[in-house]
C-alpha cells in the first residue's frame, strides 16, 4: 500500500471518528435537554427550587409548578411568606412567571434576559408591632447583592394584573412595561404603568428610571378624570353627595443627584363643601411645587396655590424638617382674594342672619 493511499485512509477514518463523535455529543446533550425537561416538570424539581429560594431569601418560599416551553422558563403558584416576627400571610403571591433567557448573550457571559413577566401579582406590606416592614430583611439581603454582583440587563419587564396594600390599603389594576432595565444604572429605562385606586379611579405613570447606585427618575403622573365623590368616599370624608364631582391630576417629578423635585395640578369641578344644611359646589385648583433633598430628609416647599372660583385664593411656601422622623414644620400662609359673601353660606342660617357685610 502507497504512501497515498494510507494518508487518504487516516483522512477517512478521522472524518469518521469525529463525525461520530459529534452525533455522541448532540445525542447527549439532546437526551440531556429532554431529561431536564421531564425532570423540571415533576414535583419535586419544584419543591428543590422551593427550598432552594428559601434558603437564600431565610424567608419561606413556595413553587407549585415549574416547567419550559421553548427557551422560555414557566412557574406557577409562587408565593414568598412572611419572616416571623411578622403576623402569618404571605408578602408576595404570583399566579404566574415567565423567564425567556437570551441565551445567546449568557453564553457570552452578558447576563440579559428577553423578557420577565409576571401575572397576578399581589403585594402586601405590612409593619410588625416592633415598627419593622415585613420586606426589611429582603431590602438588605438585595442592597448587598447589588454591590457584589455583576449587572442584569433584563429586555422586558412586563406585570399584569397586580395589586398591592401597605397594611390594608392600597390599588389594584396595576400593570406596567419597562424596556431595556439595567439593574446598576448603566442605562436609562423607559417605564410605562397604569394602576387604579380602590375608588377606580385609574391612573398611569410614564417616563424613565435609571436604578443603581445613583438612581435616577424622570417621570410624569396623570389622571384625567377623577370621580372625587368616590374618592372622598373611600377617605370617609362627611360631605353630601352632588350626582358628580370630577377632578383632574398631572405630576410631574424627577430625581437627580439625590434631590427630587416636583410640580403637580389638581383640578376639581363641582366638589362640595357642606354648609348646613345644603351643600355649595366649588370648582378651582390647586397647584404645587416642592422639591426634597434625601441627604437632609428636608421638604422645600416652594409655592402651594389654591383656587376656589367665586371664594378665594391663597398661597403657602416653607419648609419641613426631618421628614421621615420629627417633620418639622415651618410655613407661611396668605390670603390673596376672599368672597365674604359668598362664604357667609358656609355659615348656619341662624348664625348668618347676625351678619352684616359691608
Amino acid at each position: 500500500m502507497s504512501d497515498t493511499e494510507t494518508g487518504k485512509n487516516s483522512i477517512r477514518t478521522s472524518r469518521k471518528l469525529l463525525i461520530r463523535s459529534f452525533l455522541m455529543v448532540a445525542g447527549i446533550c439532546t437526551l440531556g435537554i429532554i431529561s431536564l425537561k421531564i425532570y423540571i416538570r415533576t414535583p419535586h424539581a419544584s419543591s428543590l427550587l422551593s427550598r432552594t429560594l428559601t434558603s437564600y431569601l431565610h424567608q419561606p418560599v413556595r413553587v407549585t409548578g415549574l416547567h419550559s416551553t421553548g427557551g422560555s422558563i414557566h412557574l406557577t403558584g409562587v408565593s414568598l411568606g412572611n419572616p416571623p416576627d411578622v403576623p402569618p400571610g404571605n408578602l408576595i403571591e404570583v399566579d404566574s412567571i415567565v423567564i425567556v433567557p437570551n441565551w445567546g448573550a449568557l453564553l457570552t457571559g452578558r447576563r440579559t434576559l428577553r423578557l420577565f413577566a409576571l401575572e397576578g401579582v399581589r403585594l402586601d406590606l405590612l409593619k410588625s408591632r416592633a415598627g419593622v416592614w415585613n420586606f426589611s430583611g429582603l431590602q438588605r439581603l438585595f442592597s448587598e447583592s447589588k454591590s457584589a454582583g455583576r449587572e442584569l440587563f433584563i429586555e422586558q419587564f412586563v406585570v399584569k394584573a397586580g395589586a398591592f396594600q401597605v397594611n390594608g390599603q392600597g390599588a389594584k389594576g396595576i400593570s406596567f412595561h419597562l424596556f431595556n432595565l439595567a439593574t446598576k444604572g448603566s442605562s436609562n429605562t423607559p417605564v410605562k404603568l397604569s394602576f387604579e385606586d380602590p375608588a377606580q379611579n385609574t391612573y398611569t405613570v410614564t417616563g424613565t428610571i435609571r436604578p443603581g447606585i445613583r438612581p435616577a427618575f424622570d417621570l410624569i403622573l396623570a389622571a384625567p378624570s377623577l370621580s372625587l365623590n368616590r374618592l372622598a368616599g373611600l377617605l370617609k370624608l362627611k360631605i353630601s353627595h352632588l350626582p358628580e364631582s370630577n377632578g383632574s391630576l398631572h405630576v410631574t417629578a424627577a430625581l437627580q443627584d439625590g434631590l427630587v423635585r416636583a410640580t403637580g395640578r389638581l383640578d376639581f369641578s363641582r366638589f362640595p363643601v357642606p354648609p348646613p344644611p345644603g351643600t355649595l359646589p366649588v370648582t378651582g385648583s390647586m397647584t404645587v411645587t416642592a422639591a426634597y433633598t434625601i441627604q437632609t430628609d428636608e421638604v422645600n416647599l416652594e409655592s402651594l396655590t389654591v383656587t376656589a372660583d367665586n371664594l378665594m385664593r391663597a398661597h403657602a411656601a416653607g419648609t419641613i424638617a426631618k421628614l421621615r422622623s420629627e417633620r418639622r414644620f415651618a410655613v407661611a400662609i396668605g390670603i390673596d382674594e376672599l368672597n365674604l359673601v359668598a362664604l357667609t353660606f358656609l355659615i348656619p342660617e341662624e348664625e348668618r342672619r347676625k351678619i352684616a357685610i359691608g
